[in-house]
């Protein structure tokens, strides 16, 4: 029956007090499938190798996970990227899953499909209120992804021109911290030069780890230090995704769809 079919979660995994959003997805993630057994499975070998250094945690990898399942007779699995672009991770993920003795399902990152972009901008504007801020004219909404030099660089353009679309003129701008079409300089320019005088980042990552601390809220060389030395007012949203239910809930939309595939009744 499908109710007994495994579902492993897979993340990237972080050293921060960050893994805390990973107990908040955990139980959103149970409640929701309550007839599933739930596994976790990192990626990073870092963070595995780190975790079990500092804090002697024998984090799994998804490889691993399979292996144990596979040994108690499982033949079907669900494996969810915890990814918000399918990239290196993903690529990564569907190399050493998809070639595995069980048979698997994979449930597709955060922003997949056209749908997924629809039901991210709709969500955010949900859960950090983007409109409510229209009447605001001196506030400029920034939203910074992680970026990437794998092919689905573009999915960030691809949000941004939805957005745009969606919203135009409205001060809701779109960047990344890594491989940027435009530098953080041009880009704050860009938005001093529009007449904004305060902005409110936030960051489209699902936890708010090692980048955040180095990347958003460092002193020196962040997001936020730099819109402030370019005189700046900031509000930075603390929290990534995960803290978020209505983003967890879209990918159990995602693990909803690749149970519906399984060829079982």
């Amino acid at each position: 029956m499908k109710n007994n079919i495994p579902i492993i979660l897979s993340a990237f995994g972080s050293t921060t007090k960050a893994m805390k959003t990973y107990a908040l997805m955990d139980s959103i993630f149970r409640k929701r499938f309550s007839n599933h057994p739930i596994y976790w499975s990192y990626s990073s070998r870092f963070v595995r190798e780190r975790m079990k250094k500092d804090r002697q945690m024998n984090m799994k990898q998804p490889q691993d996970v399979l292996n144990a399942l596979f040994e108690k007779n499982h033949t079907w699995a669900v494996v969810q990227s915890l990814h918000i672009t399918p990239g290196f991770e993903f690529d990564q993920l569907l190399k050493t899953t998809l070639n595995h003795n069980m048979r698997v399902s994979i449930g597709l990152p955060l922003l997949y499909t056209q749908k997924d972009f629809y039901n991210v901008i709709k969500t955010l504007d949900a859960v950090y209120g983007i409109t409510d801020l229209f009447s605001e004219p001196n506030v400029a909404q920034v939203i910074v992804g992680h970026g990437t030099e794998h092919s689905t660089w573009t999915s960030y353009i691809a949000l941004d021109n939805m957005i745009q679309h969606k919203w135009p003129q409205k001060g809701v701008y779109v960047s990344t911290v890594e491989n940027s079409l435009v530098d953080r300089k041009s880009f704050i320019l860009k938005i001093k030069e529009a007449g904004y005088t305060h902005v409110r980042l936030i960051i489209l990552l699902l936890v708010a780890g090692d980048h955040f601390l180095k990347d958003f809220s460092a002193k020196e060389n962040s997001w936020l230090a730099d819109f402030e030395s370019a005189g700046f007012t900031v509000t930075l949203e603390p929290n990534g995704l995960g803290c978020h239910p209505e983003f967890v809930d879209l990918f159990c939309d995602h693990i909803e769809s690749a149970l519906d595939i399984i060829p079982i009744p």
